[in-house]
């Protein structure tokens, strides 16, 4: 092969190379980076190079680690902890942040917002600032991370393939969802059901479990066994697994951290008509 060959760079560079170029121009743009389940450990490569590359970074979360090494990485980082953020509602809050966001955006500035994705209200800024941003005409990008759901899997040995169901918890209850009971389900923030307003991470929640008792003991039976399920925040700790039966949860607790995993109640049924091959269950 000639000395001379060129090798074009991956799509991501090439949309980080758009993107500085952008900036140097006095184009704003916006990425929002997944920080992960268990922090720092979880960043990729990728999104680090958006952290290291941006003018502004906005940090949604609450882990002084992660501001730290986010901070050995980007000077420019603040968090939205001014007291127009602090004291509003977690909504109007919320609308602050991307306010703030695309201020920059229109000032011409390259921003990052680093997303814990436990945060409360990170994941509702992280949505609306990359929907307002694409409305107004700049570029707008989503880096992603290592979610709680990749954890789950991992740690509770599932394989994915067979199917699942994922909601969050509240949106589970009110909207009256009927899961399919031959696949798993996965219920979100299970430790926020009944709170009105941000929760700490070791508050009990104010009408604990006792709504999906409710919900899931008609469809499984109160003996099916469920799981609640927390990921590791740190590396160094191991993730909290706790099986029980349905009937038990409404004597559970659960941090706003809590996700609950229902196992399939049994095997779905197979069309004998269909071929074999890669769309199988066995299939890869």
């Amino acid at each position: 092969m000639s000395s001379n060959a060129v090798t074009a760079p991956h799509p991501a560079e090439e949309d980080q190379q758009g993107a500085t170029a952008e900036s140097r121009a006095g184009i704003g743009s916006l990425v929002v980076v997944s920080m992960g389940t268990t922090a720092v450990s979880h960043v990729t490569i990728e999104a680090q190079r958006r952290i290291e590359q941006s003018d502004k970074v906005i940090y949604l979360g609450a882990d002084p680690l992660t501001e730290h090494w986010l901070r050995s990485l980007n000077a420019r980082v603040e968090a939205p902890d001014g007291p127009d953020e602090r004291n509003a509602p977690p909504p109007q809050r919320a609308d602050r942040i991307v306010e703030r966001a695309l201020g920059y955006v229109r000032a011409g500035l390259s921003v990052c917002i680093a997303d814990q994705g436990a945060s409360a209200i990170g994941g509702h800024a992280s949505h609306e600032a990359i929907k307002r941003s694409r409305a107004e005409g700049y570029r707008a990008v989503v880096a992603p991370g290592v979610s709680m759901e990749d954890c789950l899997f991992a740690d509770l040995g599932l394989d994915p393939r067979q199917g699942y169901q994922m909601y969050n918890a509240a949106d589970f209850l009110t909207r009256r969802r009927r899961p399919d009971t031959s696949s798993g389900l996965i219920l979100r923030f299970v430790g926020g059901l009944g709170e009105r307003g941000p929760v700490a991470a070791d508050t009990e929640p104010a009408f604990g479990l006792a709504p999906l008792v409710e919900a899931l003991a008609p469809l499984y039976g109160p003996e099916h066994e469920v799981i609640l399920y927390e990921p590791a925040v740190y590396a160094a700790i191991d993730p909290s697994i706790r099986h029980c039966g349905i009937g038990e949860l409404a004597a559970a607790k659960a941090t706003v951290m809590s996700s609950l995993y229902v196992p399939p109640k049994g095997a779905p049924a197979t069309d004998q008509d269909m071929p074999p091959g890669s769309g199988t269950a066995d299939g890869h």
